[in-house]
């Protein structure tokens, strides 16, 4: 709930973006703890009040909240569009193995799925500021 709160709380944000998550909980297991079927339940579940709560919190304080697919975004180049498994080869870094475009792999998730928002329905005409800068 903090998380959530935090995120929002802020003026200077005025929309929240996120990705739709399915099937987050696939290849996670802690062993001879939980059953399949109930890590499954418990991880989707997490995922989604998490997500709701964000949610809440966008009413709560007037910032609109919207999503994008998910699909790819980890993949994807943020510079020349270009997606291959194996521009991801760690879990912590990116590299285009098209254009060489290299940067922390979260950054570079953030930044498709920042694009993927200008470019769908609900973003034309809207900007983005660099990251760091305040209005």
């Amino acid at each position: 709930d903090e998380v959530a709160r935090d995120t929002v709380s802020d003026p200077n944000v005025d929309i929240v973006v996120v990705v739709k998550l399915n099937g987050i909980t696939f290849g996670t297991k802690v062993k001879r703890c939980l059953t399949k079927t109930m890590r499954r339940r418990l991880g989707s579940w997490l995922c989604s009040y998490s997500l709701k709560r964000v949610q809440l919190n966008c009413v709560d304080n007037r910032v609109s909240f919207r999503s994008v697919p998910a699909w790819n975004t980890s993949r994807e180049c943020s510079d020349c569009g270009h997606t291959e498994p194996r521009n991801r080869n760690s879990r912590d870094h990116f590299q285009c193995q098209l254009c060489g475009y290299a940067d922390d792999a979260d950054l570079n998730a953030s930044k498709v799925i920042a694009q993927r928002f200008l470019s769908g329905p609900y973003g034309s005409g809207c900007q983005l500021l660099p990251l760091g800068v305040k209005r």
